[in-house]
């Protein structure tokens, strides 16, 4: 990246085909998180599924490292998380907030012993694969469902979830918060408005007051910004 900046461009490839075989790329994040570009992802049985992740956001480049994930689907979700956090920091670091430590977003590794997959090492083909832990039960389905809790008719108050300098950055927020915290957010509702004094807001519509600060809460729970708005 800073040495050999002309080969950089490869690592944010999603496939390419070679002697009439396609080969994809297996950072998963390069689909599902805008602005991520790279780096690499690595499994051993000694350290588990591994990633290196950078991504831009208002000029700003963030890399984040995950190591000894159990798969590649809490893998992808740590780095997801603490990406959100890296940026919110940042943007609240211009504004002048004294933000010194992002939350520990790691839950505590259960006891027990660990049984591993039989595969040495290499990270192709190991999507379907789990570190299961002898002492914990069968892990939860790492596909997220995602429920909506319809907006009560009427509701009028807003949350905004972040202030950026491009709208494309306020249209990804939308987009991230909406995923993530799908239950209080829903992507139909976001919007971006107009340019003021420098920043794109980016807002959720239809709540009710109290609604409206339970979606706040949910967000300030993981330490990134957020507003309740009344209606004017």
């Amino acid at each position: 990246m800073r040495d050999y900046p002309q080969y950089y461009g490869f690592f944010s490839a999603k496939n390419f085909t070679y002697r009439g075989v396609t080969m994809r790329n297996h950072n998963g994040m390069l689909n599902t998180m805008p602005g991520v570009d790279g780096i690499k992802t690595g499994y051993t049985n000694a350290s588990g599924f591994n990633i290196a992740v950078s991504g831009v956001r208002d000029n700003r480049r963030l890399i984040t490292v995950v190591l000894g994930a159990p798969s590649t689907a809490v893998r992808n979700d740590n780095a997801e998380d603490l990406m959100l956090t890296g940026f919110d920091v940042m943007a609240r670091r211009d504004r002048g907030e004294n933000i010194t430590i992002a939350q520990n977003l790691f839950d505590p590794e259960p006891s027990g012993p660990v049984t591993r997959p039989s595969i040495a090492q290499g990270d192709g083909e190991q999507d379907g694969l789990k570190i299961v832990l002898a002492s914990a039960p069968p892990p939860a389905s790492a596909s997220r469902t995602k429920i909506v809790e319809p907006a009560k008719k009427g509701g009028k108050w807003l949350v905004q979830v972040g202030a950026f300098k491009s709208k494309a950055d306020a249209k990804e927020q939308l987009a991230l918060v909406s995923k993530r915290f799908g239950k209080h957010f829903d992507a139909r509702r976001g919007q971006v408005g107009d340019k003021v004094g420098g920043s794109y807001r980016a807002r959720f519509s239809g709540y009710t007051e109290a609604s409206a600060r339970d979606a706040c809460q949910a967000l300030k729970a993981k330490r990134l910004a957020c507003m309740v708005i009344k209606p004017t």
